[in-house]
């Protein structure tokens, strides 16, 4: 096994060696090829451009700032062509100098289609360079652009992914907050902002919750299907990677705001605003990019249960009936604060392109969620409160740095990334009425039974002769926390005009450090044994001063309740 070992290595080293020799024994006959790919009518850089050699296999694609550079250029005249969904073609012959670099921009012509008139919009030319960039990528790829995203509000970037084939959600108060690819669930997938993996943020497996990020703060998203060896291995069923935006030439600003009405709740408690500023500077070399945003957002909901009892069959009747055993009504509220801030500083020289990029993201849900079950064959009501106070946070740091090193790329970077989850404290209240309006409901009543007039037969709770019975605490934290050092030495090579191609080794530290707690605690008041938690419960509660702990079925509901809260309609029952 070792001597295997040993003979593999030095194969995969005599091969590297071999065309490191061989790009540098021919590196005099070449030259190179650098420059930009951009709109003519807006200046506006064209990701995923290709751009190729005439006659040869030598080719690239512009990255998202639309740059492109080739190496091992053949010396002499050698003709760019340059093609683009949606544009015109261009070609330009060019001549290229022995161990010279090239410059060269390309300005390309949105293609007229003849025919009826159309209007070309912001938002297409925008999804023009996503489908660029996944005709380009070397692997399975879907590309949303930020463009795209405009077109209608999504909620957040998961609501924007959910819209690529082969894509499903999970949802929690009506908003998405994981992604499911291929049928694999969160967890099995991994989430990775301009490459660096984020850190979880569930304190039950290792997925993480998208609903932290606006798809204001992004310049696009990849969702990656297949596996490269430059990718983690741990990405079953994909990768989705976040890009970030960067500084244009000149002072930019943005701010956006918008508001809505929800009639559920009667409020108009939700608004959303977006910021920010850019500029560059020392002729453009450097850039700084902030950007911002903060959100409110009331997320209500009612729904209905109803349980019914096994079939049978009546013999004497000769036909089957149903028995209504219950129903339930939730009532839920969710208040969701949303905050989010980015600061990237980049420069970019002939010798080395820095980017220095920090993502802070935060989310906070308030929730309140009633629930009422009318039972019917004990003929009594429970009534639950649940409350909870959850704070999420994310965060990113990273320095990425590109050496160009003699026709060679190294990429380099280093990261810290940390997920919160934090739920101090978690309460349930559950009461009990073991008497309605009604002495009992028979099986005549219950025989096809309609739980909204068997619910108005009950009644609703009654909070004088109600009783809490259980109350539980829970609390939840959890902190994951992420260190990250990457490289990759890319060597382009070329054996003839119709042979070319690009040699990739590196190397990649991950080191993960995960503690989660989660604690619930119940405390039974009902019954004779658990007199004396009544008592204590009652003297560490100031309001419950003076009630009576002798009652076996608990503790008086009345002082629980909040008097100003009364219950409207839900779905229709009152």
């Amino acid at each position: 096994m070792s001597t295997f070992y040993r003979l593999s290595r030095f194969a995969c080293t005599s091969v590297f060696v071999f065309f490191l020799m061989l790009q540098c024994a021919y590196a005099a006959a070449f030259g190179t090829i650098v420059g930009r790919v951009v709109d003519r009518a807006t200046g506006d850089p064209l990701p995923g451009a290709n751009v190729m050699i005439q006659g040869t296999s030598i080719g690239v694609s512009t990255d998202l700032d639309g740059k492109f550079s080739m190496k091992n250029i053949p010396t002499g005249r050698q003709t760019i062509r340059v093609t683009y969904v949606g544009y015109v073609p261009a070609a330009l012959e060019v001549t290229v100098g022995e161990d010279a670099t090239l410059a060269q921009e390309f300005r390309l012509v949105a293609q007229a289609i003849e025919g009826e008139t159309i209007v070309v919009t912001g938002q297409a030319k925008g999804q023009m360079s996503a489908i660029n960039q996944q005709l380009s990528s070397n692997s399975i790829i879907n590309v949303v652009s930020s463009d795209k995203m405009k077109e209608l509000p999504d909620a957040n970037i998961a609501e924007s992914i959910g819209r690529l084939p082969g894509i499903s959600l999970q949802r929690n108060a009506g908003e998405a907050y994981g992604v499911v690819v291929r049928g694999l669930s969160p967890k099995y997938n991994e989430v990775t902002i301009e490459g660096i993996p984020m850190s979880s943020t569930n304190y039950y497996d290792r997925g993480v919750d998208l609903s932290l990020l606006s798809d204001d703060l992004v310049r696009s998203v990849e969702v990656s299907k297949t596996l490269r060896p430059d990718l983690d291995a741990n990405a079953l069923g994909g990768t989705i990677n976040l890009t970030l935006k960067s500084a244009e030439p000149g002072l930019h600003y943005d701010v956006k705001g918008q508001g809505g009405y929800n009639n559920l709740r009667d409020t108009y408690k939700n608004y959303k605003f977006t910021g920010s500023v850019s500029d560059r500077f020392l002729d453009d070399q450097v850039g700084a990019l902030l950007q911002g945003s903060i959100e409110e957002k009331q997320l209500p909901s009612d729904q209905f249960k109803g349980d019914y009892e096994t079939p049978f069959y009546d013999t004497p009747a000769g036909a089957f009936y149903v028995f209504t055993k219950d129903a339930v009504l939730t009532e839920s509220t969710v208040k969701r604060h949303r905050y989010g801030a980015s600061l990237i500083l980049d420069f970019a020289s002939d010798l080395v392109d820095v980017k220095l990029f920090n993502v802070y993201d935060q989310k906070r849900d308030s929730s309140t969620t009633r629930t009422y079950q009318s039972n019917f064959e004990s003929n009594s009501i429970a009534y639950n409160i649940y409350l909870n106070d959850t704070k999420t946070e994310q965060r990113t740091h990273s320095i990425q740095a590109l050496f160009k090193l003699g026709g060679t790329e190294l990429p380099v970077s280093l990261s810290y990334t940390r997920g919160d989850q934090k739920t101090p404290v978690g309460m349930e209240f559950d009461f009990l009425q073991t008497s309605t309006n009604v002495p009992s409901l028979g099986p005549s009543l219950l025989k096809y039974g309609k739980p909204s007039q068997l619910m108005a037969m009950q009644g609703v709770m009654d909070p004088s002769i109600a009783h809490l019975w259980n109350l539980f605490e829970s609390n939840t934290n959890l902190t994951d926390e992420s260190y990250d050092a990457k490289l990759d030495w890319k060597v382009p090579f070329t054996l003839s005009d119709s042979y070319s191609g690009k040699l990739s080794v590196g190397g990649k530290y991950h080191s993960v450090s995960r503690t989660s707690s989660n604690g619930r605690v119940s405390y039974n008041v009902q019954y004779g044994g658990s007199y004396q938690r009544r008592v204590d419960l009652i003297a560490v509660i100031p309001f419950l001063h003076g009630t009576d702990p002798g009652s076996q079925s608990g503790i008086a509901a009345g002082p629980f309740l909040d008097p100003s809260y009364t219950r409207t309609s839900i779905l229709g029952y009152p």
